[in-house]
């Protein structure tokens, strides 16, 4: 695995070390070959013209001129030159002698022998301006090397530098980035952080609602069994099948919860048999307290969940009857006309403080504890939550043992 360090501050720059040695290399190979190609090609021509002109000079003019001729090429062109007449007899030698044995004849028109030389280009004028060419432009290219790989770490380590900073920033939140792709990185990260944030306060939330749901049907079975237990219900077949739909509720509760069943889906339905369903089902709990529960519920279709509304009329309800007195009363209104559900109760009310205090959060009075020691306030902040993520509007008219009236406006 390859850090980003060592991508832009070693592999990088030994991709380029050897980049451009393979380039430097090819290229002297490329300029060697062409150059060697142009000097063997300039060096026969050297040596063609001079044979015409030797030619020439023996057989047009003397051998004295051919001489000096030779003497000057010498001095010209830096080639070492030995002539010898057509008696093989060394008539001339430069300052320095060939260092080759190989002699070419020169013949005259009519292909008679008229004398020899050697001809020795080894270390002419032109073989060492094309060394000397490349001994520069091998230093030239070595020193420019140098140079753009000294700019080339400064520009990767600056680059760097950047992206070291952006590799620091992702996953916080603020602007700053340098890299477009690190800051898409750093979003999708963030989004993954809150996305696994809001899970955990969902499952946190949805463990404290299931509590809480349960106890719908704990309290409808306890209040089958007090009142079985003091003798106000007699054991029939009906209690019986009661008791068994709230046992086998509670065992569809949590696997309701565990897969979101279409109990959690939104569908335009009819509220009023939820609602009575719900009535009925709390009938005995109602009349452990002797609590008269007057219903007038219209067919409504309203765009929501089972689980929403059966939430709703449970925790007002379970609201009505822990803070109403014995013999109290609690009156339910689903009204069509005027899109509201209404639950009224003669309770212990509240004041404007502990309302408020409602608002914010669970809370419950010191009245409130008095009446049910086993409360925790969730029941209201459920219905708080679901009216306000539907956009419906809830009022509240209560006063101090004078009751409550709770108003849900769906329009």
């Amino acid at each position: 695995m390859t850090s980003f360090k060592s991508f832009f501050k070693q592999r990088t720059v030994k991709f380029f070390v050897i980049v451009f040695a393979s380039f430097l290399l090819l290229s002297n190979i490329a300029v060697y070959g062409f150059s060697k190609y142009q000097y063997e090609r300039e060096q026969k021509r050297q040596l063609d013209n001079y044979k015409t002109m030797m030619v020439h000079l023996l057989t047009m003019e003397s051998e004295a001129i051919a001489v000096t001729y030779t003497e000057h090429f010498y001095h010209t062109q830096g080639i070492f030159i030995a002539y010898y007449d057509e008696l093989d007899n060394l008539v001339y030698v430069t300052e320095e002698a060939p260092k080759i044995d190989e002699k070419i004849n020169l013949y005259d028109n009519e292909g008679l022998l008229i004398g020899s030389v050697i001809f020795d280009s080894q270390n002419s004028i032109l073989g060492n301006e094309l060394s000397f060419g490349l001994i520069i432009l091998n230093s030239f290219s070595f020193i420019l090397f140098l140079v753009f790989l000294q700019l080339l770490y400064w520009y990767l380590n600056s680059w760097y530098n950047l992206l070291e900073k952006d590799l620091m920033h992702i996953g916080k939140k603020g602007d700053g980035f340098n890299f477009s792709d690190l800051e898409a990185v750093s979003v999708h990260m963030l989004e993954l952080i809150e996305s696994e944030r809001r899970i955990r306060e969902y499952q946190k939330e949805y463990v404290k609602v299931l509590a809480h749901d349960i106890k719908t049907p704990l309290t409808v079975i306890r209040a089958y069994v007090e009142g079985m237990a003091l003798g106000k219900i007699e054991f029939s077949e009906e209690v019986m099948n009661d008791l068994i739909n709230e046992v086998k509720f509670l065992d569809k509760m949590v696997p309701k919860f565990m897969q979101q069943s279409s109990d959690f889906n939104q569908a335009k339905q009819n509220i009023k048999p939820i609602i009575e369903s719900i009535i009925s089902r709390l009938n005995e709990v109602f009349k452990t307290k002797e609590i008269a529960v007057v219903s007038l519920v219209d067919d409504y279709n309203l765009n929501i969940s089972y689980i929403d509304i059966s939430r709703i009329v449970e925790n007002l309800l379970f609201n009505a009857f822990h803070y109403t007195d014995l013999k109290g009363k609690i009156n339910i209104k689903l009204s069509a006309d005027d899109h509201n559900l209404i639950i009224t109760d003669n309770g212990i009310g509240m004041d404007e403080e502990t309302y408020c205090m409602i608002k914010q959060g669970p809370y419950r009075s010191e009245e409130a504890y008095l009446y049910n020691k086993k409360g925790s306030g969730m029941g209201l902040q459920i219905v708080f939550e679901i009216i306000e993520r539907l956009g419906y509007k809830i009022d509240f008219e209560t006063k101090i043992n004078q009751g409550t009236k709770i108003t849900i406006k769906f329009k």
